[in-house]
């Protein structure tokens, strides 16, 4: 009988420690979603987040993409509805977006994490607010990118990389469509930037004459004039 109490007591005293360390990461998150929206926000007043973007998008590792384009979307587009359900693992992850963003932001950019006030107060009603920050600067940023295509520190956005476009359309989609965002965003014959959402849904696009349209509706639109209509918004 002995043995089968201290079996129970073992027991609780793992759920128990599980639950704090579930704690302590939920809380981590929170603190990480701060410091990454004040980063983003920094490097917008700066004018530099457009390059940061453009980093991140372009960054390869033994020439091939840095991060995947679910990662670019949890990393930039998407902040969860809820962390209340997600397992170690799923916030362990999360808190990697969120720090990878940081990273690659000051590699971007030179601009570091800044300090949070003494007493900040991490608490989840700011949450649909920081949220609402984040897509916002993102959004506009990207935008600048789209109706600019200039030339920026790091890969040019050419016909020759047509690939780190065909991920700045695939950002742009998951930022204005976060339910759906992008999962991968591919390049195949005659330059065609193929993009596949969340739900499996499929659209194209295709530099013609030295400008970007969806081909896959008819009439083809501009690219341009999808950025234009969510600028601001």
């Amino acid at each position: 009988m002995n043995f089968y109490y201290i079996l129970i007591a073992f027991a609780f005293a793992k759920v128990v420690h599980a639950f704090n360390v579930l704690a302590v990461f939920k809380e981590d998150y929170k603190k990480q979603v701060v410091f990454t929206n004040n980063q983003i926000r920094l490097a917008f007043h700066e004018k530099k987040l457009h390059n940061a973007i453009k980093y991140i998008l372009c960054a390869t590792d033994q020439r091939t993409y840095r991060y995947s384009m679910v990662d670019i979307a949890f990393m930039m587009a998407i902040l969860p509805e809820s962390i209340d359900n997600f397992t170690i693992p799923e916030l362990q992850q999360h808190i990697k977006y969120q720090t990878d963003m940081q990273t690659e932001i000051f590699r971007g950019t030179n601009l570091a994490v800044p300090p949070v006030r003494p007493n900040y107060n991490f608490d989840d009603n700011l949450y649909p607010e920081l949220k609402r920050d984040r897509r916002f600067l993102i959004k506009e940023a990207t935008v600048y990118l789209i109706l600019n295509n200039k030339t920026l520190p790091g890969p040019d956005f050419s016909e020759t990389r047509i690939g780190d476009l065909c991920r700045l359309v695939g950002l742009f989609k998951s930022i204005t469509n976060p339910d759906s965002y992008t999962v991968s965003a591919e390049v195949g014959d005659l330059n065609t930037c193929t993009i596949t959402d969340a739900d499996n849904n499929v659209s194209k696009y295709r530099p013609i004459k030295g400008r970007v349209y969806r081909v896959d509706t008819d009439p083809h639109i501009l690219l341009r004039s999808q950025a234009l209509s969510v600028q601001y918004v």
